[in-house]
């Protein structure tokens, strides 16, 4: 840790700290300088190092830090986000990538426009509750093996783009998105989910550009019919629409109610990994024959996680 310390002497405004440990038999984990979070003139902070602590600074202490990246660290405890809520009072982007925290993630932020959480599959929290009235941009991947004590709550009522993948949690509160030009919801609900994955189609009342995977369309009775029974709001806002289906009929259901009843498409992009069938094709073809929109067939696709923020500094 010598070189951080004397970055830190040298007054340092942009810290990039990366020391990847592939094989380490005992895991006994370095401690971050704390000192760092209390230097006046960081701005921006990338923490990539395998079996390193990262202690929660004192509250009383205010951060001039604008951007935070930590990956494949171990947090304290859910501490360190109570001082990211309280200290930093000018963070804009928060990106976490395979930590592991002794409790929950939770940050309320008067500052906050972008936020990314991708867990790393060896610790998983319970709840991760994001709140700013700045927030444009939140990318959540998030796996598990049972729902039942997982929740999740949004509040950005001036979000413009949100990818939330992995599983569906037995709560989730997205909030009024009015805003929100982009969502990128790919999920894996089980077959009865169908009540808990409806609401959320609910919270896009103005998405312009959608994206859905095949699982989404796992749960059951998700037909053409179905989806006219819930008078979705964004259908009538909808430009473009990628469906990745898996030969299923609901996936093939919806792309055919959103090709007969979204006026203002422009394209539609259908993603397969299975050939569709002749049956399918027929009537996606009949469904295209009352849209104006381009549609694209894309074979050999299976989703893939999403990392498409741009953390440079403007």
């Amino acid at each position: 840790m010598t070189w951080i310390h004397n970055a830190l002497r040298c007054n340092v405004k942009v810290l990039d700290a990366k020391n990847r440990v592939v094989d380490f038999e005992d895991e006994l984990y370095t401690l971050f300088p704390s000192c760092v979070f209390l230097c006046a003139t960081l701005t921006s902070l990338a923490v990539d190092m395998d079996f390193t602590m990262v202690k929660t600074p004192s509250v009383a202490f205010s951060s001039n830090l604008v951007y935070l990246k930590l990956l494949n660290v171990k947090i304290e405890d859910e501490g360190f986000f109570k001082w990211i809520s309280c200290s930093c009072k000018f963070i804009k982007e928060i990106f976490l990538f395979g930590i592991s925290v002794r409790g929950n993630i939770i940050i309320k932020s008067s500052s906050l426009e972008k936020f990314g959480y991708v867990d790393g599959g060896s610790f998983t929290l319970s709840h991760l509750n994001i709140s700013g009235e700045k927030l444009e941009v939140i990318n959540i991947t998030w796996r598990f093996s049972s729902p039942d004590d997982k929740s999740l709550n949004i509040f950005a009522p001036r979000l413009k783009d949100l990818c939330w993948r992995g599983s569906l949690v037995n709560q989730a509160n997205l909030g009024e998105l009015e805003c929100l030009e982009k969502a990128d919801i790919c999920l894996e609900p089980k077959a009865d989910d169908s009540d808990k994955l409806i609401k959320h189609f609910y919270s896009l009342h103005r998405v312009e550009h959608l994206v859905l995977n095949a699982a989404t369309f796992q749960v059951s009775g998700f037909d053409k019919e179905y989806w006219k029974l819930q008078n979705l709001d964004f259908i009538d806002q909808i430009k473009e629409v990628t469906v990745e289906l898996d030969g299923s009929n609901n996936g093939i259901e919806f792309a055919r109610y959103i090709l007969e009843h979204a006026k203002n498409l422009e394209q539609m992009c259908i993603q397969y990994f299975l050939d569709l069938s002749d049956d399918a094709i027929l009537k996606l073809n009949d469904s295209k024959k009352m849209s104006k929109a381009t549609v694209i067939f894309e074979a050999g696709y299976r989703s893939r996680p999403r990392f498409d923020f741009d953390w440079e500094e403007d």
